[in-house]
């Protein structure tokens, strides 16, 4: 069941809303596959089994649900425009996320 991802970034000034907010997105769902969706796995002999995409899963449009992104502005006076780097945050941060909500639901 798709389920709803909800992020909330400080990427300093943000000067085009519109990337800025298909890149959040881009790396919440590449980070939904990391934590979800993605195996490599390698046979006994050392071979790549998951060489292609019918075994090496990736999560789809349908797989995934609503995506809400919100933006926290500030000013980075070492960014250009005061803009931070917006990339790296979303995917690192997706996975804990995850597995945290993970740990909630089980009660564990």
């Amino acid at each position: 069941i798709p389920l709803h991802f909800y992020s909330c970034v400080d990427c300093g000034t943000v000067i085009n809303p519109k990337l800025a907010r298909v890149q959040v997105e881009g790396g919440v769902v590449q980070a939904i596959g990391m934590a979800l969706y993605e195996d490599v796995r390698y046979s006994n002999n050392g071979r790549l089994e998951t060489n292609n995409l019918m075994t090496y899963k990736i999560p789809t449009r349908q797989d995934i649900g609503e995506l809400h992104t919100d933006f926290v502005e500030s000013y980075e006076p070492t960014g250009g425009f005061g803009a931070k780097s917006i990339g790296e945050v979303v995917i690192n941060t997706g996975c804990p996320a995850i597995q945290h909500a993970i740990k909630n639901a089980v009660g564990a």
